[in-house]
């Protein structure tokens, strides 16, 4: 295999673009698991370290709602996109093609 040929052949696990921005997502994610509070206490502590108050958050939660369930609608329908999209890739690779070797010579 010459040089060029080795560089630009991806490798069985992905490109290196590819890991990369699986890395990043995945930095990302842990990064926002990290910051969310989990518990209602450590929402009302961030809320008051953010300066709004018990009241205030009660008058935004009503406008607020909407938009979580939106988000979250949104992130289920992309999941569901993506695991049929790959559920159909995969299925697309185990197809078997035509071989070399199974072609009858004329």
């Amino acid at each position: 295999m010459r040089r060029a040929e080795q560089r630009s052949a991806p490798s069985a696990s992905g490109s290196w673009r590819g890991r990369a921005s699986a890395l990043i997502s995945a930095a990302g994610t842990i990064v926002l698991a990290v910051l969310v509070p989990k518990c209602p206490l450590c929402i009302v502590a961030m809320l008051s370290a953010l300066g709004i108050g018990a009241s205030a958050a009660a008058t935004l939660a009503p406008a607020v709602k909407p938009l979580v369930y939106t988000l979250t609608t949104s992130a289920l329908v992309a999941f569901v996109a993506f695991a049929v999209r790959r559920a159909r890739s995969r299925k697309r690779r185990s197809t078997p093609g035509p071989h070399c070797c199974s072609a009858k010579p004329a």
